[in-house]
Parts: C-alpha cells; sequence; structure tokens
C-alpha cells in the first residue's frame, strides 16, 4: 500500500490535471452548442415557472422540471444517452479502453433514474426506511465510480486521465445535487412543507444543468480529439468552431 500511494505521488500530477480537465469542460462551455443547450435549459425553467403559477398547463406534471416523467427529463434522458455513446465511441476510435467504463456509469445513471433502481434498492437495503437505504446504495454507486475513476487514471497517461477527470467532474456535480440536495430536501420537507417546491426545483434544476455541463464535456472530447491532445492550439481552436 504504501509503495502503491508513494507511486501515485510522484507519478500523478493530480491538481495539474484537474485544472486541466477544468480548462475543456470551460472550453466546452464557450460553444456556439453550449449556448443552445443552456437556452433549452432557460425553456424548461421558464415552463416551469409559468406551469407553478398556472399559466401553462395547470401545474401539470410534463412542464415542471420537478416532477418524474416531465418534458426536461426526457431532455435529460437524451442527454445521458448520448453522452454514453460519445464517450464509447471516444474510447473504441481512440482505442482509449480505460475510460469506458466512465460510459458505462453515465448508462447506469440513465438506467438508474429512468427505472428507479435506487429507489428499489433503497427498500431492499433498508426496508424499514427506504430514505436511508437510498443514501446507502448512493455512497456504493458514488464509490463504485470513483474507484472505476481511480483504476482508469491509474493504468493511464496523463491525457486520458485528463479526459477522465473531464467526465468524472460533471458526474461528481450530478451527485451532489441527486444526493445532498436531495437529502437536504427530504429533510426539509418534514420541518417546513412549504419549501417543497423551491428546494425540488434547485434539486432538479440543479441536475439538469449538471447533465447538459456533462453532455457539452463528452461532445467537446469526441469531436476534437481532445483525448490525443487536450492542451493543443488545434483543439481549442476547434472546440471554438463548434
Amino acid at each position: 500500500m504504501v509503495n502503491i500511494i508513494r507511486w501515485l505521488v510522484t507519478r500523478w500530477d493530480f491538481p495539474g490535471e484537474v485544472r486541466e480537465a477544468l480548462g475543456i469542460i470551460w472550453r466546452a462551455l464557450g460553444t456556439r452548442l453550449a449556448l443552445a443547450i443552456f437556452l433549452a435549459n432557460l425553456f424548461f425553467i421558464l415552463l416551469h415557472i409559468a406551469a407553478v403559477n398556472g399559466i401553462v398547463g395547470g401545474n401539470d406534471r410534463p412542464f415542471r422540471v420537478d416532477k418524474d416523467r416531465s418534458l426536461s427529463e426526457y431532455f435529460e434522458y437524451a442527454c445521458l444517452l448520448m453522452s454514453s455513446v460519445l464517450i464509447f465511441h471516444l474510447s473504441i476510435r481512440r482505442k482509449i479502453y480505460q475510460i469506458m467504463p466512465m460510459a458505462l456509469v453515465i448508462l447506469y445513471l440513465f438506467l438508474d433514474d429512468y427505472m428507479r433502481i435506487h429507489e428499489y434498492m433503497g427498500d431492499i437495503l433498508v426496508p424499514a426506511h427506504d430514505n436511508a437505504g437510498q443514501a446507502l446504495f448512493t455512497m456504493l454507486v458514488g464509490g463504485a465510480t470513483l474507484a472505476l475513476a481511480a483504476t482508469g487514471c491509474m493504468l493511464s497517461q496523463r491525457f486520458v486521465r485528463v479526459q477522465i477527470i473531464a467526465v468524472l467532474l460533471p458526474i461528481l456535480l450530478l451527485g451532489v445535487f441527486g444526493s445532498i440536495v436531495d437529502a437536504f430536501h427530504e429533510f426539509m420537507i418534514r420541518f417546513v412543507p412549504a419549501s417543497d417546491n423551491v428546494i425540488g426545483f434547485v434539486e432538479d434544476g440543479g441536475e439538469l444543468v449538471s447533465i447538459s455541463i456533462l453532455l457539452l464535456t463528452c461532445i467537446c472530447l469526441a469531436r476534437t480529439g481532445a483525448a490525443m491532445r487536450p492542451n493543443s492550439d488545434v483543439v481549442a481552436a476547434n472546440i471554438q468552431s463548434i
């Protein structure tokens, strides 16, 4: 174990690689495609506000971001599926198989959200307290995700590690809203029921934005070939042309 830690310290410039990954995400957010996707996010948010106030749809489920099977949730499904396909394609095309587990993680996130796997497993793990069971299962999934990412990084060269981190960061942001904010939501509605709509909006709106950032990052990596030269001027120019 000591030798593994020493090897990581000497080989893995984690802060520098995180900065490079953040640079890739930042450039992806500065594209015309990013503007279009965030305008779509804004549309869903405005539609939610209109629905809550009875202007559109009489507060119906399809128009609210905090309801299951809403228009915004189907948009999230499409983003997750596309992100998974893009990372899988990147892995095969560039022969960078260390990043393929991230495609499987993203695919799982889609299946979990669509099929409510975490709710089912929460009932199995802690039948008497389904919320506690869901939290436990989410922690297990989060730990597995970090383990897969860490393993991929340990087996990779620097430019691949930067890619893995670039994909992992939006997933972690999604986890913050889907787990921590969700737990805070469940806690608050027991004591302040009036906060349900506001915190639910923050939770699901945050997930919407996180998934959009994930998709933009995956498109950036897949389209520009940033896997091979993440710091090159050519890649930066190609990103700006998206």
